[in-house]
């Protein structure tokens, strides 16, 4: 039982010189190895949960448009038409002189539910 007296505070063996020895490449290895095991766990738990945050996120959107064409839709007593057409009171046409015409301007559906939203 000579190894005994050889022990450390440490609980490895002394070196030669009466000091504890260091951590072995071995057991470096081990432990890099199970950490990257662990990591790669962990990577497709990470992925599935960003897409839920995506998902949950994009039905909050499509909730968010209903719910606007919904308010539109009591406040107007119908839907928005697909686009709006108007002309600008402001701007003239540009092109041969005389013109007198005004440029029309083009706003999609989705402007018209815009004030609708909170």
């Amino acid at each position: 039982m000579w190894w005994l007296s050889r022990q450390s505070v440490c609980g490895r063996r002394l070196s030669p010189h009466g000091r504890c020895r260091g951590v072995t490449l071995i057991e470096l290895l081990v432990v890099i190895g199970i950490i990257g095991f662990l990591i790669a766990l962990l990577i497709p738990a990470v992925q599935a949960a960003r897409e839920e945050a995506r998902r949950s996120q994009c039905n909050n959107n499509l909730k968010q448009i209903g719910l606007g064409l919904q308010t539109y839709a009591d406040i107007h007593k119908s839907f928005p038409y697909d686009a709006l057409w108007g002309q600008h009171p402001d701007k003239p046409t540009f092109g041969v002189a005389g013109n007198t015409e005004q440029l029309t301007y083009h706003y999609p559906w989705t402007v018209a539910i815009l004030p609708q939203f909170m």
